[in-house]
C-alpha cells in the first residue's frame, strides 16, 4: 500500500481524523500593517541615529550643542578652566533625581 493511502494513526485511540495543517495566507491588511510598521521603525531608527540620540542619555556638554546654537559658549567653556570643575548639566539642570531626568 503506498504511503499516501495509509490511514494516519491518532495517538491514545482518538477517533477523530487527523487534520491537515493549512499554511496561513497574508491578507492585504497584514501586508499593509507590516509595511507601515517597517517604515515607522526604519524612519525612527534613521532619525535617532542622525540626531545622535544616544548622546542625550549622558552628561556630555557637547550634546547640548546638537540642538542649541551655542557653539561660542561651548568653545568658551571648553577653553576655560571651568570645564575641569563642572559640565553644562551641573548648573543648567535641576539637581533632584526625577526633575533632572524629566528635563533631559
Amino acid at each position: 500500500m503506498p504511503d499516501e493511502a495509509r490511514p494516519t494513526q491518532v495517538p491514545d485511540g482518538d477517533a477523530r481524523p487527523a487534520r491537515r495543517l493549512r499554511t496561513p495566507r497574508l491578507s492585504l491588511f497584514g501586508i499593509a500593517f507590516a509595511v507601515c510598521l517597517g517604515l515607522f521603525v526604519g524612519v525612527g531608527t534613521f532619525t535617532f541615529q542622525y540626531a545622535e540620540g544616544f548622546s542625550y542619555f549622558g552628561t556630555d556638554s557637547r550634546s547640548c550643542a546638537n540642538c542649541h546654537i551655542m557653539n561660542d559658549q561651548l568653545d568658551s567653556w571648553a577653553r576655560g578652566p571651568h570645564h575641569a570643575v563642572a559640565g553644562c548639566v551641573d548648573c543648567h539642570l535641576p539637581h533632584d533625581f526625577l526633575p533632572k531626568y524629566y528635563l533631559r
